[in-house]
């Protein structure tokens, strides 16, 4: 904010000359929220200059998102979900970019509600909404954190697929995607998982002696002295 201080008050103050000229514009009103709700997180301001925009244009669905993010930050989930559900309404067939948010803040706002399955429902929705080209990680890390926390490991693994998808050389998405199998009971998914993670990365000690001692016990100690063998060369040769 500091960088550009100057221009962002340049710019408040022209949206605010608009509104003061034709309050019933309705495009300031939501360039003024915006702006409090980014830059300077003042969601009580942001939510009244967006609910101007919404009184003089009631077809203003990105003020009624906007309004509903700030609500949810004031902590007034039961606005928050009826300015979501009219934004998702006024926009029945929507592809925007914006449509994961909605989905991700409602589910927040159930949540907070005490509807877990509710909150679910629309991490899912936002999930399978979510738009490649411009993905959020943050979005991302926060629906698979939800997914973990109700134990829905079915869907953390489609998480990870996704993951893998953006960047298949990595380990750490195979890492999690043999967890969440575990988690599951598949022992033998798991290991499958694991065994890729390894392979893409030598690194990592503990799933290396995981691996021995897996094969270990299954009698298959060629494969068991591969991973220890790699696992302990990789730590003698990078300390």
């Amino acid at each position: 904010v500091n960088n550009y201080k100057n221009q962002i008050e340049l710019a408040v103050k022209h949206f605010q000359q608009a509104v003061n000229i034709d309050s019933t514009y309705s495009n300031p009103w939501h360039n003024l929220g915006y702006i409090n709700m980014i830059l300077y997180k003042n969601y009580e301001l942001a939510a009244l200059q967006y609910s101007k925009s919404i009184e003089v244009d009631s077809t203003a669905a990105a003020s009624f998102l906007n309004r509903g993010i700030s609500n949810y930050y004031i902590g007034n989930y039961k606005k928050a979900l009826q300015d979501f559900k009219n934004y998702l309404n006024k926009n029945p067939n929507i592809k925007d970019k914006e449509l994961d948010k909605a989905y991700v803040f409602t589910a927040k706002s159930k949540l907070e509600l005490g509807d877990t399955l509710g909150s679910t429902e629309y991490y899912l929705l936002a999930f399978e909404n979510l738009k490649i080209e411009n993905l959020n990680k943050a979005v991302l890390t926060d629906i698979k954190k939800h997914f973990i926390a109700v134990k829905r490991f079915d869907l953390a693994i489609r998480v990870s697929d996704l993951e893998i998808s953006f960047n298949p050389d990595i380990d750490a998405p195979y890492v999690d995607k043999g967890n969440f199998y575990l988690l599951t009971g598949d022992t033998v998914k798991a290991i499958e998982n694991w065994e890729i993670a390894f392979e893409k990365f030598n690194g990592n000690y503990n799933i290396g002696m995981t691996l021995h001692q897996y094969f270990t016990t299954k009698g298959n100690i060629e494969k068991a002295n591969y991973y220890y063998n790699k696992a302990v060369h990789y730590r003698q040769t990078h300390p």
